[in-house]
């Protein structure tokens, strides 16, 4: 795959499709997924981009964070635990069967089988214990706690068709899968996807016929595709591409992402000087935010001091970014026992230069106020065995996300920077919890969005990262595309036409 990447962008091969027509729509993506049509096995990026053409969800987020319907037309809590979901009618899955109270309860059950809870979906909805179909259009959905976030939640529940799924098999109906998208797959390789226009879709009718999604690791050659003409859209492009593809007359839509980077701080591992909290704080301060997001990010990213961004429920509007102040920095470290630094190792994803960037130039803001911090890169594969215990870190830092989809909830956060990360924790303290578990059991919105934020005060104050940027994402778009638009990273396939 790689080396065809490298050769689309050298212009000697073509990719692995037809010549360009008036009527296919064609995205080039940094990787497809292994579950192939699994809709319950991710809720972020890459799955996001592939399952929203195929299935709707039961809710969805709009750009500021609210819930709204979908395949749900509405929704309301009968009591304490219980929330009751009524269901669009006169809506089909791709292969004809009624998409129903039924189907729903489904998905909720799948969930909770032992085959289904081994899916990240499956956590999202953990506190899920039952769905009962009071008639065809309206289910009830009982969880274990009050839970005021659950309609948020259910937009990460993308429905797969029922009774097909349980006659086929997982293995068989993740490679032909079927939704109630706009788009319904026809094919479905390691390396491409291809689909054509749903015209049954009830809740999104799509306005191309076709539509094509190429795996294309390396950004530059995707860029080079959408300069050749092979794909009408590039996601990700690096930074430093967008004047090649503003000067070939093509567009750069630029949208808020649904997640805070940052450099996680293990401030619970044995030896750690991250176990200060004024270290913490320190390295905070030390770090020249502003001018990477200028010099790496053309300031198209805004600065973070909290886990949650705008447009994510919780987001304390209060908080403000970390200053840079060095001479602040050194004072802390200073009183924390670091009077001349230390010595640190920190892990760092190979994902994008523009991140490798980043963290390089915090360990060179970090080297002024006597802190030497050595950066080795790892891959996904690797982060993910040390998240897991598979392997052990090999440092007191690494970098890792805040990502709040597929509920746009600050307090998503719970799952890896809390006491509840079972796995490898590194940001665990009693205080902190009890208020997180009140928060999470506060069946109030209004009570929840308050403590939420009082939360995020907490992490900002005691931070469990080097926050560095709000993410936001920019993706290269063909002259010949109209109504391109992304919400909670979320691209609108539906809105899209072709000129031609």
């Amino acid at each position: 795959m790689q080396l065809a990447g490298a050769a689309l962008l050298a212009g000697t091969v073509s990719m692995p499709v037809a010549a360009q027509d008036k009527d296919t729509l064609r995205l080039a993506i940094w990787s497809l997924v292994p579950t192939f049509g699994n809709t319950y096995s991710g809720t972020a990026r890459p799955h996001v981009y592939l399952y929203n053409a195929m299935f709707d969800s039961v809710t969805q987020l709009d750009a500021k964070g609210a819930v709204t319907p979908m395949l749900a037309a509405s929704w309301e809590l009968v009591d304490a635990t219980t929330w009751r979901f009524k269901i669009r009618p006169n809506v089909k899955f791709q292969n004809g069967e009624a998409m129903n109270a039924a189907a729903i309860k489904a998905s909720l059950d799948y969930l909770r089988s032992d085959e289904g809870k081994r899916f990240q979906l499956a956590t999202e909805l953990n506190q899920v214990v039952d769905a009962t179909v009071v008639d065809e259009l309206t289910v009830d959905v009982k969880s274990n706690a009050p839970n005021a976030m659950l309609p948020h939640q259910m937009a990460g529940l993308r429905p797969p068709a029922p009774k097909y799924w349980a006659e086929a098999g997982l293995a068989n109906a993740i490679k032909q899968p079927y939704g109630t998208g706009p788009f319904k797959v026809i094919s479905w390789t390691d390396q491409t996807i291809r689909m054509e226009a749903f015209e049954g879709a009830a809740v999104r009718q799509p306005q191309v016929k076709k539509f094509e999604i190429t795996a294309v690791p390396e950004s530059p050659a995707r860029v080079g595709a959408l300069l050749s003409g092979q794909v009408d859209i590039a996601l990700r492009p690096d930074h430093d591409d967008v004047p090649r593809i503003k000067q070939a007359g093509h567009n750069i839509v630029a949208s808020p992402g649904t997640g805070v980077r940052g450099m996680v701080l293990r401030a619970l591992d044995d030896g750690s000087p991250f176990r200060d909290k004024r270290v913490r704080q320190a390295v905070n301060y030390a770090s020249n935010k502003a001018a990477i997001n200028d010099a790496l990010f053309s300031g198209s990213s805004k600065l973070a001091g909290q886990p949650a961004l705008e447009g994510t429920f919780g987001h304390n509007p209060n908080i403000r970014p970390y200053a840079f102040d060095q001479a602040k920095a050194k004072q802390l470290l200073t009183e924390a026992g670091f009077p001349n630094g230390f010595k640190a190792k920190a892990e760092i994803l190979n994902t994008g230069a523009s991140y490798i960037s980043a963290y390089q130039l915090i360990s060179a803001d970090l080297k002024k106020v006597g802190i030497d911090l050595e950066l080795q890169q790892i891959t996904i594969p690797d982060l993910l065995g040390k998240l897991t215990k598979q392997r052990p870190f090999d440092g007191v830092a690494f970098d890792f996300d805040f990502e709040t989809l597929p509920s746009a909830d600050a307090l998503r956060l719970k799952t890896w920077h809390s006491c509840f990360n079972r796995m490898s924790t590194w940001y665990c303290f009693p205080e902190t919890q009890a208020k997180m578990e009140a928060a999470l059991n506060e069946p109030s919105v209004d009570k929840r969005r308050q403590m939420t934020q009082e939360l995020m005060q907490i992490y900002h104050d005691d931070p469990p990262v080097i926050y560095l940027l709000a993410e936001s994402d920019i993706d290269g778009v063909s002259k010949r595309v109209e109504g391109y638009e992304v919400i909670q990273r979320h691209v609108q396939y539906h809105k899209i036409k072709l000129k031609n």
